[in-house]
């Protein structure tokens, strides 16, 4: 965690309180010499994101924005990582509107970001991911908020 603030990523996604906490500590120990990040929470909900150990639950939420305001930090990200080679568009479609409203949870929510899990049909004539039907969604949901 050291290393990675050292070395100045913008953001960083983090995938548990006790990560968010480490991260709060040592940027204070280097916050007059470093630029504070951007933080996100990766986002734990069964229900959008199938069983895992990785992740916040919005329960916590409370918790990590008293954290991070602790430390003269904020959450402004949320990240959604819906499972490893899904092709099935719907499946990240479907989750939009939740994932934003979950998002407004965090005061200080930027970005919503939608990393892996996207599958790749490596196989011919087998169901690909839909970029455009996802981004045409994505954006329409996005507009409604702005």
């Amino acid at each position: 965690m050291r290393q990675v603030l050292i070395w100045g990523l913008k953001t960083l996604n983090l995938d548990s309180i006790s990560q968010l906490e480490l991260c709060c500590q040592i940027y204070q120990e280097l916050a007059e010499k470093i630029t504070p990040p951007a933080l996100g929470l990766r986002l734990n909900l069964p229900e959008l994101t199938g069983e895992s150990r990785i992740g916040v639950n919005p329960q916590e939420f409370p918790l990590a924005i008293e954290l991070t305001k602790q430390y003269g930090l904020k959450l402004t990200g949320l990240h959604f990582y819906r499972g490893t080679g899904t092709n099935a568009t719907q499946a990240f479609t479907q989750v939009i509107n939740q994932l934003l409203e979950i998002g407004k949870q965090l005061p200080d929510w930027k970005y919503l970001d939608f990393g892996g899990g996207f599958g790749y049909p490596y196989q011919h004539n087998k169901v690909a991911f839909d970029w455009q039907k996802f981004g045409e969604q994505l954006t329409a949901a996005l507009d409604k908020i702005n």
